[in-house]
């Protein structure tokens, strides 16, 4: 839809103190722009069946990225447990941690078919993700940061018949947005942690319907 309003029909608009009016005469256009602009598009979940169910959380991180990141599995499913938390209460989410000891007792668990691995924590769901990259540095660079994390996210039905995922997406993650940063402006922390926090938001957002700002404007406060 075009927005057109005469100069004269502008004139007696403002001119009789009619802002509402004005607004209204320019549906879909200057008024929801701005509104996106700062509430963000809406969004509809991905997949729903997450509230009201127990749930767990197991991240799968490759020898080559824990020797690098010892702490990479813990730090992904924390940042996703928080937003699972936050965005949606009605879940039992399964305590991270007591996900995470058990993989450091249990030799092979990644063998486990995944629907075994809620059914031993008495979960109906289990959010799997599988890190395909998870680093702080540009490749081949030593002096320029910028957290990268790119996962393969897949959510099971314990109960449900079969051994498909009921949901499944890419998700990744970088920061700073614009590119790396030199060491000497940053540091690997904050930028890890910015980008843990923009993954996992982008991760639970498939599951709840919600609004998005365009993400720099997230980043840069536009």
């Amino acid at each position: 839809m075009k927005c057109f309003v005469s100069a004269c029909g502008l004139q007696r608009l403002v001119a009789g103190g009619l802002l509402v009016a004005l607004l209204l005469a320019l549906p879909g256009c200057w008024a929801a722009a701005a509104y996106e602009r700062t509430v963000g598009r809406p969004v509809a979940a991905q997949y729903q069946g997450l509230p009201n169910h127990s749930v767990a959380v197991v991240v799968y991180a490759d020898d080559a990225t824990l020797w690098e990141y010892a702490s990479a599995r813990e730090d992904v499913a924390a940042f996703v447990a928080q937003q699972l938390r936050m965005n949606l209460p009605t879940i039992k989410l399964l305590d991270y941690r007591e996900v995470a000891n058990w993989q450091q007792e249990t030799l092979h668990w990644e063998a486990l078919q995944v629907k075994d691995i809620g059914k031993h924590f008495s979960v109906d769901r289990v959010i799997y993700v599988e890190l395909v990259e998870y680093a702080a540095h540009e490749p081949g660079s030593a002096d320029l940061l910028r957290g990268r994390i790119r996962a393969n996210a897949q959510v099971f039905e314990t109960t449900a018949p079969g051994g498909t995922a009921a949901w499944h997406a890419d998700i990744e993650a970088f920061f700073p947005l614009d590119g790396p940063s030199d060491i000497s402006h940053s540091n690997e922390l904050t930028v890890r942690k910015q980008a843990l926090e923009l993954f996992s938001k982008k991760l639970v957002y498939s599951f709840y319907d919600h609004h998005e700002l365009d993400p720099m404007v997230r980043e840069h406060g536009m």
